[in-house]
């Protein structure tokens, strides 16, 4: 009787550890990916409402993205705030000021169940943007409009569950970090074009170990997306992706 109540308690330990890790697990894609509540035009309205441009910054002429992430709990709260890619002069804390103050998000989602999902958000700091831009989203001010965030966001063909076949199916661990364990997240950053294609791909954040080229050489296999739009019209739109080594 000892001995069966030992294996009891044991077979409900182990359920409750596994139950406790799968709560614990962060995700960096899901079926539903987190949002904030009211959308995308709600969470610009939001940042610009609240961000400050650092005086030290404009005096210094500072300006960029601020790429930071956080993670999005199962109660839509959010956690783990950290800058990956910053511009300095006070513009990197006054972001993580603002997420900070963020109200709690819609929670990502996998197979209808919420789950703990990382989110990369890019922050744009633009010194004598117009008021009429910068209503809608904040720019980049080269010869052709480069958007950070949209009215449309840009879509793989396909939605999110067929980008992350496509990615399950082409990224090969590379064998120097299988040798070295290494697993982390690598952030991907590229643009999507008007006509859906895309360009200027570059590693944000890597781990090493052949994990940054290996995301390189899958992202430039990527069949064209459904381009981003703003007030009906295709825009360049530059867009920020995870993708996660995991052993």
């Amino acid at each position: 009787m000892k001995t069966k109540n030992s294996l009891i308690l044991m077979v409900l330990f182990m359920l409750t550890v596994q139950l406790f890790a799968q709560k614990d697990t962060i995700y960096s894609i899901s079926d539903e990916m987190p949002s904030f509540k009211g959308g995308i035009k709600e969470r610009t309205r939001f940042i610009n409402e609240n961000l400050i441009y650092p005086v030290k910054a404009r005096r210094s002429k500072v300006q960029g993205t601020v790429y930071s992430t956080f993670v999005v709990n199962t109660d839509g709260s959010l956690s783990d705030i950290k800058t990956i890619s910053g511009i300095g002069s006070g513009c990197d804390d006054a972001v993580v000021r603002v997420i900070k103050l963020m109200p709690p998000w819609n929670p990502g989602k996998i197979a209808g169940k919420a789950v703990r999902v990382e989110y990369t958000l890019p922050v744009k700091f633009a010194l004598d943007v117009p008021k009429e831009i910068v209503k809608d989203t904040t720019i980049d001010t080269n010869k052709s409009l480069k958007f950070t965030i949209v009215e449309d966001m840009p879509q793989y063909i396909g939605g999110d569950k067929a980008r992350i076949e496509f990615l399950k199916e082409n990224i090969k661990y590379p064998l120097e970090a299988l040798n070295k364990k290494i697993q982390g997240s690598v952030y991907v950053t590229f643009v999507i074009n008007e006509d859906g294609s895309l360009s200027n791909i570059k590693i944000l954040k890597g781990i090493g170990g052949g994990c940054d080229e290996e995301v390189l050489r899958v992202v430039k296999l990527m069949p064209n997306w459904k381009p981003g739009k703003q007030k009906g019209k295709p825009v360049m739109v530059q867009f920020n992706m995870p993708v996660k080594f995991t052993l």
